[in-house]
């Protein structure tokens, strides 16, 4: 028996088992992703894009519930309630204090809902911008 031939042999068979249990690994990966629905998906792009706006425009830092909750209206998507939780939190001596927090808008729980959060700084203070929303 040729000595060099069973060890190339043994060498190709190692790869090989090497190579497909790589394979199958990938396969059961790829089968455990979970990936919301498209309807999921862009009620959570609706809900960052209209926290996006709201915070360039100065609107979430501003207090005014009226002005808040139209402009909540007036760029969610008209088929979308979102409800917006505003929390603003300063450092004293490193130390973390809640300084405001307030909620706008409404969603009634009974559509399919999503939420998110945002993080955003504006004026020495931090924010944390939390949303759901829902389809009406």
């Amino acid at each position: 028996m040729d000595r060099k031939g069973a060890a190339f042999t043994m060498d190709a068979a190692t790869g090989a088992l090497l190579f497909f249990t790589i394979i199958v690994y990938a396969v059961y990966l790829l089968g455990k992703t979970e990936v919301g629905s498209l309807g999921e998906t862009r009620m959570m792009r609706s809900g960052y894009d209209t926290l996006l706006v709201m915070d360039r425009m100065g609107y979430t830092v501003s207090r005014n519930r009226t002005l808040i909750e139209s402009k909540i209206v007036a760029y969610t998507p008209p088929n979308y309630n979102m409800e917006l939780k505003v929390t603003e939190d300063r450092y004293i001596n490193g130390t973390a204090y809640t300084t405001f927090q307030d909620t706008y808008g409404n969603v009634s729980g009974k559509g399919n809902l999503v939420s998110g959060s945002v993080p955003s700084y504006h004026n020495g203070a931090y924010y944390t911008y939390s949303f759901k929303i829902e389809q009406k």
